[in-house]
């Protein structure tokens, strides 16, 4: 994946040279209820089998989908911002964390670690990038622009997720 990022960001760089904006996201793990990886990282949870992943001493860069959303919104917008923006959470957090955080929203235990190759068999590839290499990102450039997150913290975040049925809260306008 870092090398499909590297080549977006390097060929972005001829729009630029064509007088064009290009702004180019890199984002974290995106926290929604519809899709993606929350609902996977709940699964084990529900059968009281929840832990954190790996070692959990790996970062996990992390955004709702809610400033997710705004800050696409938002640079969409600002006709002056161009190049390369980190969208994540000022606040990214160990993996161990992460989850004993989730188990407390969900109000169930984080006691069982979960071993890389049960990761593997759950995520194939997108394990090994996502949730056992540690990536400790930070949105400087976004927040210089002046963009403010809604869910910096990850407790709210998820206390704003339904995590049952198919909504999802999504405070943003989009007209």
């Amino acid at each position: 994946m870092a090398g499909v990022a590297q080549e977006i960001e390097d060929y972005s760089r001829g729009f630029e040279t064509l007088g064009l904006r290009s702004v180019v996201i890199r984002t974290g793990i995106v926290l929604g209820s519809s899709g993606g990886a929350l609902p996977k990282m709940i699964m084990p949870f529900k059968f009281y089998l929840g832990g954190y992943w790996g070692s959990g001493n790996q970062w996990m860069s992390w955004i709702s989908l809610a400033d997710e959303v705004a800050a696409i919104k938002f640079l969409i917008e600002k006709s002056n911002l161009y190049g390369v923006f980190n969208l994540t959470s000022p606040k990214p957090l160990r993996n161990r964390k992460l989850f004993q955080i989730l188990a407390s929203v969900l109000k169930k235990p984080c006691w069982l670690p979960i071993p890389a190759f049960v990761l593997k068999i759950m995520f194939g590839q997108m394990a090994e990038e996502l949730f056992l290499a540690s990536q400790r990102v930070y949105p400087g450039k976004l927040i210089d622009a002046g963009f403010e997150f809604k869910y910096s913290e990850l407790k709210k975040a998820l206390e704003s997720i339904k995590f049952e049925g198919k909504n999802h809260y999504c405070p943003v306008e989009l007209n």
